[in-house]
């Protein structure tokens, strides 16, 4: 299915959604509280060979 560039971009921002698109992924939100804006961080943890990072 073909979408808009806004639209995509818009999902694979969110960090909501980082658990659907991003192999390993375990958790992902974001640093701080409200909404992300410009220059946000992301806290991601992942599981790879066993670990988690």
């Amino acid at each position: 299915m073909h979408r808009p560039r806004g639209e995509v971009a818009a999902f694979m921002f969110d960090p909501a959604h980082d658990l659907e698109w991003t192999g390993g992924i375990t958790s992902s939100r974001p640093a701080r509280p409200g909404p992300l804006t410009e220059g946000a961080t992301v806290v991601r943890t992942a599981r790879f060979l066993g670990r988690e990072f």
